[in-house]
């Protein structure tokens, strides 16, 4: 009875339509937010819109091609490209709209994600979309959504780019104390050398940013912030946590930093 329910029930449209990378959403959303709050603009908006939808679009398009690839049409296969049609065209429909309300140019930063998406896609199509690089090559890539929506109120291209970079040290940090938390939280063994360095390059990139008047010295705090629940959390005074925790927690410590760094441009 329960195999014959689960049957006609088909496929829930959460497991081909929803990113299956749970952490990939404060990657997609914090660039999107930090640029419109400072420099809001409608254009930059549907920027965000249309990042947001390319983010959504991954899964059901992965799901359909896959299904395809093995000469295969199941019940999912339909729903996955059904949703896929709808995220592209919201999206294009979005991006239509940043063309025609964009004051400024602002394309410089998206050619810069080109490359890194396909180094992100390359990876996924070797079945490594789960790899260290390809989740660091997508965070790089939709960061550079933040850069693009100041550029579009007019921002010079170096404090655009600053903006980007400080974004991006997070991100780099923030992938690989993840990862090793994980690991540790499962038992397994985890290098704690290559997060405690790339801290170490957050808190020296954000200061050398900040000398050079590119980004604000109150993000060096939130440097300094995630520094110490990264040395916190690999150290053996850590409490244990579950995935979904250490997740949950991951956003609040990225929002405190977007915080610090919006703050800091504010003030």
């Amino acid at each position: 009875m329960t195999a014959e329910t689960t049957r006609q029930a088909g496929p829930s449209l959460k497991s081909v339509a929803m990113p299956a990378q749970h952490g990939g959403w404060s990657f997609v959303l914090e660039p999107a937010l930090v640029g419109v709050l400072l420099a809001p603009t409608f254009g930059g908006l549907l920027l965000g819109v249309a990042a947001f939808m390319i983010f959504l679009l991954d899964q059901p398009l992965r799901v359909a091609v896959k299904d395809r690839r093995k000469g295969k049409y199941y019940a999912r296969t339909r729903l996955a490209e059904r949703a896929a049609l709808v995220y592209a065209g919201i999206g294009g429909l979005a991006i239509t709209g940043v063309v025609l309300f964009a004051q400024h140019p602002f394309w410089i930063p998206l050619l810069l994600a080109v490359p890194l998406a396909l180094v992100q896609l390359r990876l996924d199509l070797r079945n490594q979309a789960r790899s260290a690089s390809a989740e660091i090559a997508g965070a790089l890539a939709l960061g550079t959504v933040a850069p693009a929506i100041v550029l579009m109120a007019g921002w010079p291209l170096a404090a655009a780019l600053g903006l980007w970079a400080a974004l991006a040290l997070r991100d780099i940090s923030a992938v690989l104390y993840v990862r090793a938390r994980l690991r540790l939280e499962k038992g397994k063994p985890a290098e704690a050398t290559p997060t405690l360095l790339a801290h170490i390059l957050l808190i020296g990139g954000l200061g050398g940013l900040s000398a050079a008047g590119l980004t604000p010295p109150l993000a060096l705090v939130g440097g300094l912030l995630l520094a110490g629940r990264a040395l916190l959390g690999l150290s053996r005074w850590r409490k244990p946590s579950s995935a979904v925790q250490t997740g949950v927690r991951e956003v609040f410590f990225g929002l405190a930093y977007c915080a610090l760094l919006v703050l800091g441009y504010r003030v």
